[in-house]
């Protein structure tokens, strides 16, 4: 009897089913109503926040408005029970839960509030911020596009919301370098002080940000453009600790609207916030800070739930902008260029929206909601990579890849590499003799750190501990899935073998030991370390192991490894995890293709984001290790998440 009893399955959304009963005595676990339920909770696993359904299942749905867990959203914007635990909105055709569909109004309405206020810059300082400008922000091809940079810096100065999209390379973090100079020339001139925020999804995202402010604040320096203005010590952080996140019981530290205090506010990588994080963000941040996103969306959507970034750009358009803002370009800065749009011509002639690069997430075929974008003057995109040029065979593959160009095209490519920016090891073997030694090297590379000693003060050893992080660093090996003779999972066990060969006999049976790297994988904040934070563990000079991890204003944080959180080895990541982060070099290790494997989740994972997010990873160099059928197969699809929220965004009205 035990044994049957640890046989049995619990059957999905069981606790659900036992809900809906004690709610309504009517439910019916056969009808239409629960399985639409049931196929949204299917939904949900897969981070959607909604799930599209028939005309039957909405009038099945509609027919049970009195029952205390459905509710019907109806055109007008009433609902029929709004303390139900579901809702469908009839008028779209589609299932939620109440927690995600009163989040997206929240993040809808909260984005309309903001795009509504434009604010007034004193015409005597604008010739100091033009001038100002013109010395920072070069185009290199001014004759193909127009100076998009400074109208990044000059749409978000006059906006209270700005989305400033683009690949790698495009200048999004030297751009906003030069916003919040400008900002402060402003702010100087206006005899206040300007409270600047900056903030990103990750540690590591944070860490680059201030890499890539510092960098350029230098540049600007150098030049002699800062000597009368005073520049304020600005550090990043991530979006959790500046809000006070926290994600299991998704909440905020502070139970209140507009806590954070800042008048400007940056937010990089946004295309891995989620629908809870950019909801509470958006709570915290007063309607009177300038927030502007910076992302791209043609990388991966946030690991959980929805795609906010895309959902935003896909409302509006790129560098589309109405006659008032055109006119006051040119009139104040000179800028007027045959490719700027104007908004108005652009819609009321085709009389269709005009599709963003990005693919739509939702294609409607009633034109009078897409005449007219929701966002005209909030979306620049940066066009002109300086990372991925198209005199190298890497930087012609991400362009192929962002434009959806054939797949076979892109492999030809792939499989004809012959300069070192790109290297494809085809075959169909998995561990081939030229993947091992890439794999040997870089085990070689790591097993560097097992012999470095760091003394008990490791904050008077920064120049060594920078040493470390550049060995771990300069590559990354890349895999899209867990389970796999390549995937992340087969790959670390080999690593951590192979490790510890060359180590003394005591570590050969342990956990720790010199070199293992490993990746945080719940938050923490007792020790300080989150989810995602990468750490190696080094030898101290009291002869114990400790694991260092990269930090944002000590340039390093310690951990013995009975206080680490959750964590695993990390010689070999997901694509995920691997999202705010670049290397020298990446490696990209695709999973086997064949008859057996074509239809399993580790192939369906392989889509045009991840493929996208992870070749851009690198700096200089990546390798594709695959096969033409996976590639061929793969390359071209994109990754769609329902949701609600492009519904929502539409309902507050052309904000405009």
């Amino acid at each position: 009897m035990q044994d049957t009893i640890h046989s049995q399955k619990v059957e999905p959304h069981a606790a659900y089913k036992w809900l809906f009963g004690e709610l309504d005595p009517a439910f019916d676990e056969q009808s239409l109503s629960w399985k639409a339920t049931v196929s949204l909770f299917d939904a949900m696993s897969n981070a959607n926040t909604a799930k599209e359904v028939s005309p039957q299942i909405v009038a099945a749905l509609k027919a049970e408005n009195l029952s205390p867990i459905y509710s019907v959203y109806t055109k007008d914007g009433a609902e029929t029970n709004p303390a139900s635990l579901i809702v469908l909105d009839e008028t779209n055709q589609l299932l939620q839960i109440r927690k995600w569909f009163e989040y997206e109004k929240a993040v809808a309405a909260s984005l309309a509030n903001r795009v509504g206020t434009t604010l007034d810059i004193d015409l005597e300082i604008l010739p100091k911020i033009r001038k100002f400008l013109d010395s920072v922000l070069i185009n290199r091809k001014e004759a193909a596009f127009p100076p998009l940079q400074k109208i990044a810096v000059l749409q978000a100065l006059k906006n209270r919301f700005t989305v400033i999209t683009g690949g790698p390379g495009t200048g999004k973090t030297y751009t906003v370098s030069a916003l919040i100079i400008a900002a402060l020339l402003q702010a100087q001139y206006q005899n206040k002080t300007l409270r600047i925020s900056l903030c990103a999804p990750t540690g590591k995202a944070a860490a680059r940000m201030n890499e890539s402010i510092n960098a350029a604040f230098l540049n600007f320096k150098e030049q002699g453009l800062l000597e009368q203005l005073s520049v304020p010590e600005i550090k990043a952080q991530t979006i959790h600790s500046l809000i006070g996140y926290d994600g299991f019981y998704d909440k905020t530290y502070k139970d209140e609207v507009g806590f954070v205090e800042a008048d400007l506010l940056l937010v990089d990588e946004a295309s891995m916030i989620d629908l809870p994080l950019m909801h509470h963000l958006l709570k915290a941040v007063p309607k009177a800070c300038s927030m502007v996103l910076l992302g791209d969306p043609d990388q991966l959507s946030s690991v959980e739930s929805g795609a906010v970034l895309a959902n935003i750009c896909d409302n509006g358009a790129d560098n589309t902008f109405d006659d008032e803002t055109l006119v006051w370009l040119n009139t104040h800065f000179g800028i007027e260029h045959p490719n700027l749009k104007n908004s108005s011509d652009l819609y009321e002639k085709s009389g269709t929206k005009v599709k963003s690069v990005q693919s739509s997430l939702f294609d409607e075929a009633d034109s009078e909601k897409t005449k007219e974008p929701v966002f005209k003057n909030q979306i620049i995109r940066l066009l002109d990579s300086h990372r991925f040029r198209g005199d190298t065979q890497m930087g012609q593959l991400v362009e192929l890849i962002r434009t959806k160009a054939l797949p076979t095209k892109q492999w030809k490519l792939i499989e004809g590499a012959n300069d070192n920016s790109l290297l494809g090891i085809v075959s169909t073997d998995a561990l081939t003799d030229k993947l091992m030694v890439i794999l040997e090297k870089r085990l070689a590379r790591l097993n560097i750190i097992s012999s470095v000693t760091i003394s008990d003060k490791v904050e008077e050893e920064l120049d060594k501990v920078k040493q470390i992080f550049a060995l771990v660093n300069e590559m990354a090996l890349l895999s899209p899935t867990h389970h796999d003779e390549l995937g992340v999972d087969s790959l670390n066990s080999w690593f951590e073998a192979n490790a510890k060969k060359v180590l003394d006999f005591k570590y050969r049976q342990s956990a720790h030991y010199p070199g293992r790297l490993i990746i945080i994988k719940q938050n923490d904040s007792s020790s300080g370390l989150f989810n995602g934070d990468i750490g190696v563990a080094i030898l101290a000079g009291n002869g114990q192991i400790q694991y260092l991890f990269e930090d944002l204003e000590k340039g390093v944080k310690k951990c013995l490894p009975a206080l680490l959180p959750n964590h695993k080895s990390a010689y070999v990541l997901t694509v995920h995890k691997s999202q705010g982060s670049e290397y020298k070099e990446v490696v990209l290790l695709l999973p086997s293709f064949n008859d057996k494997t074509k239809k399993t989740l580790k192939i369906r994972l392989v889509n045009r984001e991840l493929l996208y997010t992870a070749i851009t990873r690198a700096k200089e160099k990546v390798v594709i290790v695959g096969q033409k059928g996976l590639w061929e197969a793969r390359a071209n699809i994109s990754t769609t998440r329902e949701s609600g929220l492009s519904y929502r965004l539409k309902e507050n009205g052309q904000f405009n």
